[in-house]
């Protein structure tokens, strides 16, 4: 993945050790030392470098287990798993985390980086039908002229890719854009969880995956999820002619 920020005054993001991360995810540390180093997070094992954490993820079609091994080729220290054991038999190649839902341990070290990394940047949340990731751009070349800025890279905004967007924010950095989709119902509430905007914005509500969550006003509604974790302080920004403006 390439990130995509600019400023001064940042650092790379930091991980503690393995056994840390394990209590953080909600796992235990098995076959290999707790202390293992961690210098960056993947999903893809073609995406690990030297010092990357794997997570394991299980998929409609192939499950991340599989790719463990390929993952270490690649420079992997360690992994996230289900089971206690490699799909053979054999063990692992490496220490694991083993968890029973590494998409859910992904999300709760993300959201341990913002809540230990991120506490003095600006965070803005943008959604949306259509529009979002020239709006998420637009807003960073803004924000560019006021101090260092951060935005998800392409289209890093899913249940899975808007964590690694999190994960992969510089330290001290003052702005952090990201853009958040669904497309199924909980999505929004689960990344919303995760990013705890500042400012949110929904450019549009369309129809886009309507087939998984229903209808329109049910998509307004699972949209409007991004403003779920507001305390009260926070700001939300939707078009001033939109039908579902009040909604």
């Amino acid at each position: 993945m390439n990130s995509s920020w600019k400023g001064k005054h940042t650092e790379g993001p930091t991980f503690p050790g393995l056994g840390d991360i394990a209590t953080i995810a909600g796992g235990v540390v098995v076959s290999g030392k707790s202390e293992k180093a961690v210098s960056s997070v993947a999903i893809d094992s073609r995406n690990c470098r030297a010092g990357s954490l794997f997570f394991a993820l299980p998929g409609e079609h192939a499950d991340g287990e599989g790719y463990v091994t390929s993952a270490v080729r690649a420079g992997a220290v360690a992994a996230v798993v289900r089971h206690s054991l490699a799909p053979d038999g054999s063990a692992w190649p490496v220490p694991v985390v083993v968890t029973s839902d590494p998409l859910k341990s992904l999300h709760g070290l993300a959201k341990w980086y913002v809540d230990t990394h991120l506490v003095g940047t600006v965070r803005i949340g943008v959604t949306g039908s259509n529009g979002k990731t020239t709006t998420k751009e637009f807003i960073a070349a803004l924000l560019e002229k006021s101090g260092s800025v951060y935005f998800s890279p392409g289209n890093y905004n899913s249940e899975t890719g808007l964590p690694l967007s999190i994960l992969e924010t510089p330290r001290g950095v003052q702005f952090g854009v990201y853009e958040m989709a669904m497309s199924a119902p909980g999505e929004m509430e689960a990344l919303a969880d995760i990013v705890r905007p500042h400012f949110a914005i929904i450019t549009n509500i369309g129809t886009a995956h309507i087939g998984m969550v229903g209808s329109q006003d049910a998509i307004a509604r699972e949209k409007k999820m991004i403003v779920s974790r507001f305390s009260g302080t926070e700001t939300l920004l939707v078009p001033e002619n939109d039908r579902y403006r009040e909604f």
